[in-house]
Formats: C-alpha cells, sequence, structure tokens
C-alpha cells in the first residue's frame, strides 16, 4: 500500500541514510530493515543482468579462441556491438595456450 504517508517516510529514511553515509551511493543494506526487498525463498536466485551478459560475451570469446567476427555472429550482435561490451566489461584477452 502507497500513499503520501509512506512516500514522506521513504524520503526521510533517505535523507538520513546520505547524511549518515560515508559512501555517495546507497545500497539496500545501508537502509532499515523494513525497507529491504526480502528475496523470495521459492525464487532461485539470480545475477544481476550485466553480470550474465558479461559472462556469456566472455564464454563466447573463449569458444572461438577471441575471434570476434564468429564471436558476435554467435551472439546475434554485430562487431561493433561486441567491442563496445568488450571495453565496457573489461574483458581482455588471457593467454590462450595454457
Amino acid at each position: 500500500m502507497t500513499g503520501p504517508g509512506n512516500v514522506r517516510e521513504l524520503q526521510n529514511v533517505l535523507q538520513q541514510t546520505m547524511l549518515l553515509s560515508p559512501f555517495l551511493l546507497i545500497l539496500p543494506e545501508n537502509l532499515p530493515e523494513r525497507f529491504r526487498q526480502k528475496p523470495d525463498p521459492h525464487l532461485p536466485p539470480l545475477m544481476p543482468l550485466e553480470g550474465a551478459e558479461r559472462g556469456q560475451i566472455l564464454q563466447a570469446l573463449k569458444t572461438t579462441s577471441w575471434n570476434q567476427s564468429r564471436t558476435a555472429q554467435l551472439l546475434g550482435i554485430d562487431r561493433k556491438t561486441l567491442r563496445s561490451k568488450i571495453q565496457r566489461y573489461g574483458l581482455i584477452k588471457e593467454d590462450l595456450s595454457l
């Protein structure tokens, strides 16, 4: 249930958290327990989408021995997009001779 009281309460909690936190980013663990989302015990834990995408790209790169054209084709994206994601996720070519 949401209402003006709940919004004001959330604003107050966020302001207080920002004042007391030494960090610029507020994480769920910085909030009072009643504001944290509880995981559903019936659902499997999921990784954030970016982590899943990074892992999928890295696995595809390893599968193709870092051939970017083949990797892009395997992932169904164009090569420019793949290069952008490699840079974004800080992926580096490992020594494949090991």
